[in-house]
């Protein structure tokens, strides 16, 4: 079934196994009969930026490279250069740093989904509010954990590496406003987080390297107010 799927889409497919699959799957959406009906809707705005010139210059490279070797394979060989060569371009859409696995650079003026995250902070924290914000990988969380330190905005980061006790200590730390912006990885925050605090969310990069309709997953942020969602392509 995964051709027809993932490269066919077609839908009598997919209805077919999400059909089989279903009395399997222990999952709930808001939308279910009984489940939290008062919560609010989620409102979810894609917002893209452009790349900056060193971001353009990594991004034609590497497709220029990876092309060559994608023309000349085939099969599973085929798709797993198709996959790396996806993956690379997200890394280097989110940061050079990131694709470069630089450590110690300077962030700034390099990436444009940095520099429209930082315009969203600064607006949100302006107006005393509380952001989560997402992202697939934990080397790219840890660059913008260094980029809010260097700015001296507080914050945490929560991986999927986070022992539970302090995993514990961090919500608490976030829920009673001793810091307002959460930056957490998405393996983490399928772990059953009750932020709802959070009157912000943003999702750095999305979940899949596929490009997807459906919404990204994030941590249990429900609130008696509207929370927008924004991601950042």
């Amino acid at each position: 079934m995964g051709d027809p799927i993932e490269l066919e889409m077609k839908v009598s497919t997919t209805k077919m196994l999400s059909k089989l699959v279903r009395p399997f799957l222990l999952r709930r959406r808001k939308s279910d009969p009984g489940i939290a009906p008062e919560l609010p809707p989620k409102t979810v705005t894609d917002q893209p930026v452009g790349l900056t010139n060193e971001q353009i210059k990594l991004y034609e490279r590497a497709v220029k490279e990876n092309m060559v070797q994608i023309r000349t394979s085939d099969g599973i060989n085929r798709r797993g250069l198709v996959l790396k060569l996806l993956t690379s371009l997200k890394q280097i859409c989110n940061h050079p740093a990131q694709y470069l696995k630089e450590e110690d650079t300077p962030l700034v003026e390099r990436s444009g989904k940095l520099e429209l995250l930082d315009e969203l902070l600064d607006t949100i924290l302006a107006e005393d509010g509380a952001v989560l914000v997402f992202t697939q990988y934990v080397a790219m969380a840890k660059l913008l954990k260094r980029h809010m330190d260097e700015r001296e905005i507080g914050n945490q980061l929560l991986h999927g590496g986070t022992p539970v006790a302090q995993r514990e200590k961090m919500v608490d730390r976030f829920q009673e406003g001793d810091t307002s912006v959460f930056l957490l990885s998405l393996k983490a925050a399928g772990t059953g987080l009750n932020l709802t605090r959070a009157d912000h969310v943003i999702h750095f990069d999305r979940g899949g390297t596929r490009p997807s309709k459906s919404r990204p997953p994030t941590a249990r942020t429900a609130s008696a107010r509207p929370a927008p969602f924004r991601s950042i392509a």
